[in-house]
């Protein structure tokens, strides 16, 4: 019900959803640079990772960091990272189709996510994001 009173408030609301923000994975590369750093603060930063790492026991490789929260937090100043589109967003609080369920309306995966122009819409919603850029700001940020 909460989900419900935001979206229908009128308050401008972006979206950076899963799906956008799990393309933004550091890599142990990545992780070097800021433990190898000369600077106290990324050189935390990169240990500090390393303590968080462990091994996924399927594939023996360590865990890296997903970049969720730096990556909604860059787009306030970096409009060339993310590509929003205008949704109309809903939330099924009826149980009709599910209870708790976020609804894009008028816009699918077949109409190349657009929605039709008198459709009114009450968010953007991050669709793209270049993920090369989004790690060298994170890692060029932190180093200083």
């Amino acid at each position: 019900e909460a989900a419900e009173i935001v979206f229908n408030s009128e308050v401008p609301i972006r979206m950076i959803g899963l799906d956008v923000t799990l393309n933004c994975v550091m890599s142990e590369k990545d992780v070097n640079k800021l433990k190898k750093s000369k600077k106290p603060l990324p050189e935390l930063l990169g240990k500090l990772i390393e303590l968080w790492q462990h091994r996924n026991p399927f594939t023996g490789r360590p865990y890296m960091p997903t970049l969720h929260d730096p990556l909604a937090a860059m787009t306030l100043n970096h409009d060339d990272i993310v590509k929003f589109k205008p949704f109309n967003i809903s939330i099924e609080t009826e149980g009709k189709h599910g209870r708790a369920m976020t609804c894009i309306s008028g816009a699918s995966y077949y109409k190349g996510w657009r929605t039709e122009p008198h459709e009114k819409t009450n968010a953007v919603v991050a669709v793209e994001v270049n993920t090369q850029k989004v790690l060298k700001t994170y890692i060029d940020t932190n180093l200083g």
